[in-house]
């Protein structure tokens, strides 16, 4: 064998040591991305019957959101709906008061005829306008949904909805709340808030309203109960965030009613005083929720978006082991109608994502709403076509 020879075969098993040690890279890298996204609970197919997908416990929540024209006060709701399926866990009348104070409902002046058929006849002329959905290759939207429920049998309530956008042509990510009050058009229902599509129909039905209502393609939900949470900050060692004087009694209130529905000691992780707190779980969950300091929901939303920006700056920070843990407490509690493969796709692009610029606002737009009290629920009637311009703006900007 001359030199050249030998120089080939030493090539030839550099070569296929490489390839081996690639080969055994790529399995390893994928057998773990694959452990990961199997505890992920990924939905089945939207085009199944409703009632393949309906436990026990959701039909009777499905029958009672039937024979109810709204879903009215939603902590009465809650609590309906809670009697029908276990009568033994009933609440005392002053546990009962400090749970409703996690669920509070705003009031609002009554609403006149003519402005209730305003509305409606607003609703129903978008419903029927000829403006296509927008759509753009290189934008996906993930609509992000907050539950209310414990367990990942039940459906619960979509309190929080947020649709996170990727726009990889001005490489920005934009962050949308939708107020859960929206009183729009629900797919073969009758008019009702936002929040009520995820009880009639749950994440598939929500996607499809939003997408009649305000003109835009839902490529995918992520849902996530918010009682998971209370997990994720603990996992992390608590969140920072500013407290103001006039949040702080009732921060402590909504806490205390978290304490009754999680059965804790009733005053336990009272904050003491305003300024800059580390929030633990429970907390940070409650600071989320608060809708009655300042302008209601829009506030709240604002909060949420405060601490989700908190938890990811702080989740930058930690080391493989606290993100291995993360991930094994989170992803057994999310449900999403990603595939697998997508999934996996989304995680190779992830690098590139945390270049992006972050974006954070609101619909309806100030300006574009007015409080309105229909059968005795008080929703947010808005200019759609308002809305819809600009969300077209925001979200599928090309520079």
């Amino acid at each position: 064998m001359d030199q050249r020879d030998k120089i080939k075969k030493v090539i030839r098993l550099i070569v296929i040591c490489f390839a081996s040690i690639l080969i055994i890279g790529l399995f390893s890298t994928y057998m773990l991305f694959h452990n990961y996204i199997s505890k992920i609970n990924i939905a089945k197919s939207k085009e199944l019957e409703p009632s393949e997908l309906l436990t026990a416990q959701e039909k009777i929540t499905e029958s009672l959101v039937e024979d109810t024209p709204f879903i009215k006060n939603e902590t009465e709701y809650k609590d309906e709906v809670l009697e029908a399926v276990d009568n033994s866990n009933v609440l005392n009348p002053e546990e009962e008061t400090e749970a409703m104070a996690f669920d509070e409902e705003l009031s609002v002046s009554e609403t006149t005829n003519r402005e209730i058929e305003m509305l409606e006849a607003a609703i129903e002329k978008n419903r029927n306008s000829d403006v296509e959905v927008l759509h753009d290759k290189k934008v996906l939207n993930i609509l992000l949904i907050g539950s209310d429920t414990r367990n990942i049998n039940e459906r619960g309530r979509s309190d929080t909805m947020i649709l996170i956008t990727l726009n990889k042509n001005t490489k920005k990510i934009i962050a949308t709340s939708f107020l859960r009050d929206i009183y729009l058009s629900i797919p073969n229902r009758k008019n009702n808030r936002l929040n009520a599509a995820f009880a009639y129909g749950g994440a598939d039905l929500l996607m499809d309203t939003m997408e009649q209502n305000f003109k835009i393609q839902v490529d995918r939900y992520i849902m996530v109960d918010f009682y998971s949470f209370i997990d994720i900050v603990d996992t992390i060692g608590g969140i920072t965030m500013e407290i103001e004087e006039e949040e702080l009694d009732d921060l402590n209130r909504i806490i205390r009613g978290l304490n009754v529905i999680l059965k804790d000691e009733k005053d336990s992780d009272q904050i003491p005083a305003a300024g800059k707190c580390v929030l633990n779980g429970k907390q940070a969950l409650s600071y989320a929720r608060n809708r009655t300091t300042g302008n209601g929901d829009f506030e709240r939303t604002n909060r949420q978006r405060k601490v989700l920006t908190a938890i990811f700056n702080k989740v930058k920070k930690q080391d493989i082991l606290i993100l291995n843990k993360l991930l094994n407490i989170i992803l057994p509690k999310v449900t999403t109608n990603f595939s697998e493969v997508e999934i996996l796709e989304q995680l190779l692009s992830f690098p590139s994502y945390i270049g992006y610029d972050l974006e954070q606002w609101s619909i309806p737009m100030s300006n574009t709403y007015s409080n309105i009290k229909i059968e005795n629920m008080s929703v947010l009637g808005i200019d759609f076509d308002m809305n819809i311009a600009e969300i077209k703006r925001r979200l599928y900007s090309t520079k």
